[in-house]
């Protein structure tokens, strides 16, 4: 009965969603910046990882763009990260915030793969303090 019902919602999912795997479309963490809320001084250099829990049947690349508050710089630019099937993997960026800034900065990353170019998809709260 478990194994019917599982299935019927994986259909209904799939329906759904614009993924080739429904998990993309339930699973609200698969791509994330984690510490989603840092402090951190202005002016200062920080770490700032990009998670991807891969969900298809096969290796896939993913591709990761921060965007930055005005006046914040990162390194890499941009970066590919390899992760096989049903798998978690982390990229790490070295960010320095803007030193003529201060309070919350919002930064976010394009994230993409296959056919899917997802803009601002994941997201991370600076806060810039003395």
């Amino acid at each position: 009965m478990c194994a019917v019902l599982e299935e019927k919602k994986s259909r209904a999912v799939t329906e759904l969603v614009p993924w080739e795997d429904p998990n993309f479309g339930v699973d609200e963490q698969w791509s994330r910046l984690p510490r989603y809320g840092q402090d951190v001084k202005p002016g200062s250099e920080f770490d700032l990882s990009a998670v991807v829990f891969q969900h298809l049947s096969e290796a896939e690349t993913f591709r990761f763009r921060p965007n930055l508050p005005a006046g914040w710089e990162c390194v890499p630019a941009c970066a590919e990260l390899h992760v096989n099937s049903l798998q978690e993997d982390r990229i790490r960026f070295r960010v320095r915030a803007s030193s003529h800034a201060s309070g919350p900065g919002v930064v976010t990353a394009d994230v993409s793969f296959r056919d899917h170019d997802l803009r601002q998809w994941i997201e991370a709260i600076v806060d810039l303090r003395p």
